[in-house]
């Protein structure tokens, strides 16, 4: 008896090409969930710091001041490295993505208790540089706000200024 129009085409093949066509579709939907369910690739670099993503990175190749770095370029190229600066993430203007805080560690960058800093905010898959300090000691995040973002605390050598976000980024008060 051949197979007519009426019997199914898996009865006529061989049992382990049926196998095959029963077990196939179960492990390729077994593959996909274990997929969706692995976590999400770690933002740690192999210091165990949170990673720099790489546009920020590509930024910081060309600041001013790590090209200014004795140590900054070679040939005309930028040697910036990750861990030339510390990596804080927080949520500044309160959307729920964590933005940059980036404190220079790098000898150029910091000296003598001094770093330079640089505020990235994060948002719909892009980052901005929305401000930069030079030479402070540190950068407190305040629980008060301007227009939507916190307020931050920069302690330099001559004391400590809250500066506020105002017109697309965080300004220094004018002296």
């Amino acid at each position: 008896m051949g197979a007519g129009p009426d019997r199914d085409a898996t009865s006529s093949a061989s049992p382990s090409r049926r196998r095959w066509r029963l077990v196939l579709p179960a492990l390729l939907a077994a593959i996909l969930l274990a997929a969706c369910a692995a976590p999400a690739p770690s933002l740690r670099n192999a210091a165990g710091d949170t990673a720099l993503p790489r546009d920020i990175a590509r930024a910081l190749q060309t600041d001013e001041r790590v090209l200014d770095c004795a140590t900054g370029t070679a040939d005309g190229r930028s040697l910036f490295q990750d861990d030339w600066v510390r990596v804080r993430r927080i949520d500044l203007d309160g959307d729920g993505d964590q933005d940059w805080l980036l404190e220079g560690r790098a000898p150029c960058l910091h000296a003598d208790g001094l770093s330079d800093w640089w505020i990235y905010a994060e948002g719909e898959g892009h980052r901005r540089l929305i401000g930069t300090q030079r030479s402070a000691r540190a950068v407190e995040v305040l629980e008060t706000r301007s227009h939507g973002f916190s307020d931050l605390r920069m302690v330099t050598p001559d004391g400590a200024t809250t500066v506020r976000y105002t017109d697309g980024g965080y300004r220094m008060p004018t002296e």
